[in-house]
């Protein structure tokens, strides 16, 4: 067997020693070189990142990953669709038609005519049409019921009067105008006047006491009504001075005043403006709240 000597020894030493540093430098390097890498990789991936801060994503990525990323963040970011909203619920359209117009009209004659301040709009309303209906009511003559427009508006065309005599015994005109129907003609009454007091305007009595109507209906519907005049105060006409009112009393369910009607003095001859001394002389009116609304329960008119 071989025996190594010293120098062999020695020299197997520094053949094992520099393969050793041979080695050592070779793994060192690597070492080094990896670390060196990671560190590049690292602070690459840094500064895309800062990029991207700024910037946005970044617009080389591929496009199906990029739509797939937009689909997903829409996904995650979209509210539910709201409900349909309910459709309003179906209007009936208004009537197209006119409203009933009040009756009576007020006629031309009466444009002048005051009505009162103190009534409300509906009790002014009520008064005027009070006012024109007691023309014919208790005014100069029962005829003036035909006298008013027809439905369109044009005057009546009146005839000779047809005449008949009712179970009362009396022989009445049946009327032609705007009220030649009852049903009409007593729509117009229950829109002004109580029921108690329309049968004190429409009945009246003969000297005997006996009581019959002024105006009433004959067997066919038809108006009827006595052929009735009384003229009118000329007092009242030549003072030429317009109606004034008196309030008595005021509540939510009646009103009572007094019309002031004035009147000249024909005995004494007028002045030299034509101006006579004056006198006047006050009627009673009373309206009632009732279920239907206000009504008159008693008028009177200054003529």
């Amino acid at each position: 067997m071989r025996l190594y000597s010293h120098f062999d020894t020695f020299e197997l030493y520094n053949i094992r020693r520099g393969v050793g540093k041979l080695f050592f430098c070779f793994f060192a390097s690597l070492f080094s070189f990896r670390r060196t890498l990671a560190a590049a990789r690292a602070a690459f991936h840094r500064a895309m990142h800062r990029a991207a801060s700024r910037t946005g994503p970044s617009s080389s990525f591929p496009a199906k990953a990029s739509a797939a990323a937009n689909r997903g963040r829409s996904a995650a970011c979209t509210a539910p669709a709201a409900e349909a909203p309910t459709p309003p619920a179906e209007v009936t359209p208004a009537s197209t038609e006119a409203p009933a117009p009040a009756e009576p009209p007020i006629p031309d004659w009466m444009a002048d005519q005051p009505a009162p301040a103190f009534l409300d709009a509906e009790q002014q309303a009520l008064f005027l049409r009070a006012y024109s209906a007691a023309s014919f009511l208790m005014g100069c003559s029962t005829s003036g019921v035909d006298s008013y427009p027809l439905d369109g508006g044009d005057p009546p065309e009146l005839g000779d009067y047809e005449t008949v005599t009712l179970d009362s015994g009396w022989t009445y005109l049946v009327a032609q105008g705007r009220y030649a129907r009852w049903e009409d003609f007593q729509a117009m009454l229950d829109g002004i006047f109580t029921p108690a007091y329309q049968e004190e305007l429409l009945w009246t009595e003969n000297m005997d006491g006996e009581r019959f109507p002024i105006f009433t209906a004959d067997g066919e519907g038809r108006t009827c009504f006595l052929e009735l005049e009384r003229g009118s105060s000329l007092e009242y006409g030549w003072a030429d001075v317009p109606d004034t009112y008196e309030l008595v009393s005021q509540s939510g369910d009646a009103v009572e005043f007094y019309l002031v009607g004035h009147y000249a003095d024909l005995t004494v001859q007028p002045d030299e403006t034509g101006a006579r001394p004056l006198s006047t002389e006050r009627w009673p009116i009373r309206m009632e709240r009732t279920a239907g609304g206000w009504r008159v329960s008693e008028f009177h008119v200054p003529y």
